[in-house]
């Protein structure tokens, strides 16, 4: 390299050392690193060019800043579009949102932060029955919907079944050939939930594939009936997960 050198070699070695100087802590490491990166720089053009081995030293200069410049923006402009493109994914699969807490009216849970607050549910309580509903929706994605009413005389099987059969009936409207479980059981805080799931072509929303998953339980301990629906156009395993957000996280105060 350093019989015949060139003007291109010259300033190969000019420039690393230049670049070298920037980080003076890190000076050895930058000064190899400059120089074996000039010197690839410089080897693509002469051979892409031949001629330019005899440029003189403005051009070369102009042509290894030139070139690392355009690589960094190339970078951050792909950057920026990877960036757009994923921010733009997470918005549109909504997946693993931040869980918020809601809590009013004697009850608290955890909720999607995808799923804002739908402000025109109706609210209501008094220092008695500690009655509400609250609805949470993404339009055309996800919603929750909970409520909680006095105990009264709690639940029977007939209650129960009496219960899912309007649920069905309300649900058939804007899904006609909405399917059904059977009713099925778990439990929150020592209670049993009653609960079913269900999926149909929602005809209210471009007759989409819509999956619902609708439950019920008392919890004697606050003297409240609770019933939580959960809908998703993703999946029932959508609407599943969302609802156990929910169950998990309902605690009574």
């Amino acid at each position: 390299m350093f019989t015949k050198t060139t003007p291109g070699e010259w300033v190969v070695i000019g420039l690393s050392v230049i670049f070298g100087l920037i980080g003076i802590a890190h000076f050895a490491i930058v000064l190899i690193a400059s120089l074996v990166i000039l010197y690839i720089f410089y080897r693509i053009v002469k051979k892409v060019y031949p001629k330019s081995e005899y440029w003189g030293f403005i051009p070369w200069i102009i042509t290894l800043a030139g070139i690392p410049i355009l690589i960094i923006l190339i970078i951050i402009m792909l950057g920026v579009a990877a960036g757009f493109a994923s921010g733009l994914g997470a918005d549109v699969s909504g997946s693993t949102p931040q869980l918020m807490q809601y809590s009013n009216y004697g009850i608290s849970f955890n909720y999607p932060s995808n799923l804002p607050q739908n402000t025109s549910a109706p609210y209501y309580s008094n220092s008695t029955y500690y009655r509400g509903q609250v609805q949470f929706d993404n339009f055309n994605h996800q919603g929750i919907a909970v409520a909680w009413f006095p105990l009264g005389n709690g639940l029977t099987q007939e209650s129960v079944q009496k219960f899912f059969s309007l649920m069905m009936t309300t649900a058939q409207r804007d899904s006609p050939d909405s399917q059904f479980s059977p009713i099925q059981e778990t439990s929150q805080s020592g209670n049993t939930v009653y609960y079913i799931t269900g999926q149909g072509h929602d005809i209210t929303v471009s007759n989409e594939m819509g999956y619902i998953v609708i439950a019920i339980w008392e919890d004697p301990t606050s003297q409240r009936f609770f019933v939580v629906a959960t809908a998703s156009y993703e999946s029932l395993a959508d609407a599943q997960s969302l609802f156990n957000d929910v169950l998990t996280s309902i605690q009574c105060h």
